[in-house]
């Protein structure tokens, strides 16, 4: 909690926003724990190492920084969790996808911009493609969400795949079938 409260306290906190599993944590109720937090850029940094500084001096107030990395456009940073061998995952994502859409939540008192539900939904959907590796976290994640009915930002799907909705999720079907071993997932 403190990390994110101090993230979000920063002076250009306007340009961040909560995605990905600690988004659909926190705020959309599921239910499954992570040891990530998923920070999203709305609108493009004036100093990308600037930023990448700031968090660092915020990381280094709670906790040792293990490994910082850039994959993706998105900067991970690895924290060592207390004295324990479990490290907790912050996640940069710097691609800024101009129909990602966003509101207002409260986490724990603080208004923080967050990815509305469809568009949580949509970059789930989408990454599955891009992953090398699926978890069994991923594929749980979207069972959730088509469980709970969230919609779908079909704009995003074709912004982020330049298919539409329908062709995306054959696609996609497709892509698991061959890509899922059944007896590996859960690894």
């Amino acid at each position: 909690y403190r990390i994110l409260q101090d993230i979000f306290s920063w002076e250009y906190k306007i340009n961040l926003a909560l995605w990905w599993d600690t988004l659909g944590y926190y705020i959309y109720n599921l239910d499954r724990f992570s040891y990530c937090i998923s920070v999203d850029i709305v609108r493009k940094l004036y100093d990308e190492l600037l930023f990448q500084e700031y968090l660092e001096s915020i990381f280094t107030r709670y906790t040792k920084i293990v490994a910082v990395s850039k994959v993706w456009n998105i900067i991970f940073f690895t924290l060592q969790y207390w004295d324990s061998e479990t490290n907790i995952i912050i996640e940069i994502q710097l691609n800024i996808w101009t129909e990602n859409q966003y509101e207002i939540v409260n986490f724990y008192g603080l208004e923080l911009l967050a990815q509305d539900k469809s568009t949580l939904f949509a970059n789930t959907l989408v990454d599955l493609t891009f992953k090398k590796i699926l978890s069994g976290r991923d594929i749980y994640d979207t069972y959730f969400y088509f469980l709970h009915k969230f919609p779908i930002n079909h704009i995003l799907i074709q912004e982020r795949t330049k298919k539409n909705l329908r062709e995306y999720l054959v696609y996609l079907l497709d892509f698991l079938d061959k890509k899922i071993n059944p007896e590996t997932l859960l690894f």
